[in-house]
This record gives structure tokens, C-alpha cells and sequence, in this order.
């Protein structure tokens, strides 16, 4: 292919020689061009209708901004359901532990003195609580979920030290008991 560029101005005539590919290429070439210069303008325009909130421009947005929010809260609110649940478990398993904690004890000779450990009195507790309106019950936030798992890892501590005043005194009366001779000389 032979492409002839005249001017009036220039004495003589240039002539450019492309061949099928070279041709092929430079039209591809220039395809890519132009498509990546309108996805640009489109992009630009696009954003500039959707922050002046232009009419059908803005609905759009304003629905895969909702539809985004909703599914990463729908997200959220699994991972929180399914992280209370567990905790939920934990507060269970932790009260069937204290329940066995408490009948070992007895059969250890435990005062049930010795197993609450001392807190500290609050405001509401010296005063003998308070009552309020009625409020109802929301999902926890994340921030509640970690006081309450807080609030196990430290019952859990307190436990591991009940058990283990329990099993020394276990052992003490296991040690006094081997003392004594129960067989005659």
C-alpha cells in the first residue's frame, strides 16, 4: 500500500510504503487508542455527573453505592452473628465448668468462701443496683464481644486458680492419708 502526501507549499510529492501488516498493526494500534481515550472521557465524565449528581447518573451510583454498603454489612453482620454464637458457647461451657468446679470443691473440703474471688465493689453493687427503662436487646458490637470475651479469659484465669487450690488440697489430704498406717505391725 502506498500512501502519497502532497502540499502546496513542498516542490515535490512524499510517498509512504506500508505493507498488509505493518497497515493492520497501525490500524490496531489506533483502535487501542481511541477505545482507551473514550473509556477515559467516559470515566472523567462519569465521575464529574455523579459528584454534581446529575439526574440518571446519580441513581445509578447511588444504587451500586447501596448495594455495596449492604453487602459488606450483610458480611459484618455474619462474622459478628457467628462470633457471638461462639462466645455464647464459651459462656456456656465456662458455667458448666464453675457447676463442676463447685461440687470438686465440696468433695474437697473447699469453703465455698474460698472459691468466689474478692472483686471490687462498684457504684451499683454498693448501692444495690438501680433500675432504668426497659431498653431491648440489639446484636452486639464488636466491642461488646471483646468485653465479653475479656470478662472469660479473666473467669477462666480465676477458674485455673480454683482448680488449682482444689487439686493441692486434693493432695494434701491424699498425702495425710498415705501418713497414717492402715496395716496392722
Amino acid at each position: 500500500m502506498q500512501i502519497m502526501i502532497t502540499h502546496g507549499t513542498l516542490a515535490r510529492t512524499r510517498v509512504l510504503h506500508f505493507n498488509r501488516w505493518q497497515f493492520a498493526a497501525a490500524l490496531a494500534g489506533l483502535i487501542v487508542v481511541l477505545m482507551l481515550l473514550s473509556g477515559t472521557i467516559y470515566h472523567v465524565v462519569f465521575l464529574k455527573a455523579a459528584r454534581e449528581g446529575w439526574p440518571v447518573v446519580s441513581q445509578i451510583v447511588r444504587l451500586v453505592v447501596r448495594d455495596e454498603f449492604a453487602q459488606r454489612d450483610r458480611f459484618l453482620r455474619a462474622n459478628l452473628d457467628a462470633m457471638a454464637q461462639k462466645v455464647g458457647e464459651m459462656q456456656a461451657k465456662l458455667v458448666k465448668l464453675e457447676a463442676m468446679g463447685e461440687r470438686v470443691a465440696g468433695l474437697a473440703g473447699v469453703k465455698s468462701e474460698e472459691l468466689r474471688p474478692s472483686r471490687p465493689a462498684t457504684a451499683a453493687s454498693a448501692a444495690g443496683g438501680q433500675g432504668g427503662p426497659y431498653v431491648p436487646p440489639q446484636a452486639a458490637t464488636f466491642e461488646q464481644l471483646n468485653g465479653i470475651v475479656d470478662s472469660l479469659d479473666q473467669t477462666a484465669d480465676e477458674n485455673t486458680d480454683l482448680f488449682t487450690l482444689i487439686e493441692s488440697r486434693l493432695l494434701e489430704s491424699r498425702l495425710r492419708s498415705l501418713m497414717i498406717p492402715n496395716s496392722a505391725p
